[in-house]
């Protein structure tokens, strides 16, 4: 072989000796902004991700975060949209930092602070990312006061990498990948929401552990579905992941449109749908969702559901 083919052979074939991947990087979704950061700041998210920042390229109908990133079309609509939450915390600092009950003390700042960032990235977090985050925050906090010092973490935070993207590959020495990843990533692939979201709330340990605890977590997540075992076929059956919870009158008004046969459950932010007769002639594929009740989501059908909760 010669020399520019072995280099392009060591490039990819670099050896036999088994190495974790690469870390990779994922932007989230719209859509998963705004659960991400509805879960994150329930009393300031106000403007949806979907409205505020431009539509990212789409495939197969669907958002996949693998296609996305931040451009210049894209990365000032985004820092205004935190600006917006920025500002309400500003405001309001003690929904995110609440000492007042110790004084506003270092140590209670400092764990408060490390709380908050820990759930904003999930759990993949390291020792020292906390320490920067909270040190950050507890020295801002006697110069210019607690409400911008606060206003200032929150900043910082969702506009950091470890906010707005996802690592696909973060693995422990024995390659498999570590648990708030591991948990991250089965919430976001079936639900497009984090594990907060989604009623997770237990250390991700926990969930993932072992193989039964990755499957009841799985199921956990899959469990609320109001047809089950009342359809013939998996292909009438599609779940919705909504970007925002539907209200009580426009769910009236997906009831009273739908055609004889159809049937649809909202519980919480995802919509159950049973289809006997397919999407195409649905109300979902006449974008009615969209068009009439403007609200976003993203969907998959249910075998894709199962098979995903199968791996």
């Amino acid at each position: 072989m010669d020399a520019p083919k072995v280099e392009v052979a060591t490039k990819y074939f670099p050896g036999q000796t088994a190495a974790a991947g690469s870390k990779r990087l994922f932007r989230l979704t719209r859509a998963q902004l705004d659960l991400t950061t509805k879960a994150l700041l329930p009393n300031h998210f106000s403007t949806s991700a979907i409205t505020a920042i431009p539509r990212d390229p789409l495939e197969t109908n669907y958002e996949y975060a693998t296609n996305l990133g931040f451009n210049p079309a894209n990365f000032t609509p985004y820092t205004n949209w935190v600006k917006a939450m920025v500002d309400s915390v500003k405001a309001a600092p003690q929904t995110v930092i609440d000492c007042a009950g110790n004084g506003n003390s270092p140590a209670c700042l400092d764990q408060q602070a490390r709380a908050f960032v820990t759930r904003a990235f999930r759990g993949v977090v390291t020792d020292a990312q906390l320490a920067r985050y909270a040190g950050f925050f507890t020295n801002s906090v006697p110069t210019v006061g607690l409400a911008a010092a606060t206003a200032d973490l929150v900043d910082l935070t969702l506009t950091s990498p470890g906010y707005a993207f996802r690592e696909e590959v973060l693995t422990d020495g024995s390659g498999v990948l570590q648990p708030a990843q591991r948990l991250q990533n089965i919430t976001y692939t079936l639900a497009d929401a984090p594990p907060e979201g989604v009623g997770i709330t237990t250390p991700a340990a926990a969930r993932v552990q072992t193989a039964e605890a990755v499957q009841q977590t799985i199921d956990s997540v899959l469990a609320n579905n109001p047809f089950d075992g009342e359809f013939e076929s998996h292909k009438e059956m599609h779940v919705l992941f909504l970007s925002e919870e539907m209200s009580d009158d426009k769910e009236k008004q997906l009831l009273d449109a739908a055609p004889e046969g159809e049937r649809y459950k909202c519980i919480g932010r995802e919509l159950y749908c049973h289809l006997p007769k397919g999407v195409i002639d649905s109300l979902l594929g006449k974008s009615f969702l969209e068009k009439k009740l403007k609200l976003a989501s993203t969907g998959r059908n249910w075998r894709t559901v199962q098979k995903l909760g199968e791996l």
